[in-house]
Formats: C-alpha cells, sequence, structure tokens
C-alpha cells in the first residue's frame, strides 16, 4: 500500500543520508523503513489519544457514562 503513496519515491533515496546519520556517534538512529515509522508514529498518536481520554475520565465524574466505565473507576472515588 506505501509503494502506491508519492511520499515512498521520496523517501526511498534518503536511505544513504540515514545510513550516514546512523554511523555517527552519539546519536539515535533513524529507521529508514516508512512503514514502521508511520506505523509506529501511529500507536504514538493512539496511546496519546487514550491517555488524555482516561485523564479526562479520572477528573470528571461526569464523563463515566457507561456501566463499564462507572464500574472500572469506582474504586476511585
Amino acid at each position: 500500500m506505501l509503494e502506491a503513496m508519492p511520499q515512498e519515491h521520496y523517501w526511498n533515496p534518503l536511505g544513504s543520508a540515514v545510513n550516514k546519520h546512523n554511523s555517527l556517534p552519539f546519536v539515535k538512529d533513524v529507521n529508514r523503513n516508512l512503514a514502521d515509522h508511520i506505523n509506529s508514529r501511529a500507536l504514538f498518536a493512539l496511546f496519546d489519544l487514550i491517555e488524555s481520554k482516561e485523564a479526562v475520565i479520572r477528573n470528571d465524574v461526569s464523563q463515566r457514562i457507561s456501566d463499564l466505565l462507572k464500574k472500572v473507576f469506582a474504586r476511585q472515588d
């Protein structure tokens, strides 16, 4: 699927620059696989959203609208 995207056309030639960067000492390696990068960023965004929603539910009792949420957060009250 990513092969059909124009970003892949521009991403792949950066491989040699990324390899040079990764060979430098004291720098964090960059993953040059676009699919891995997209997946990891998407997962990070998903868990970030879950974290923010959970904080709202923990702090505002009126946000606990389902029986499951009421049961899960009952011990907190």
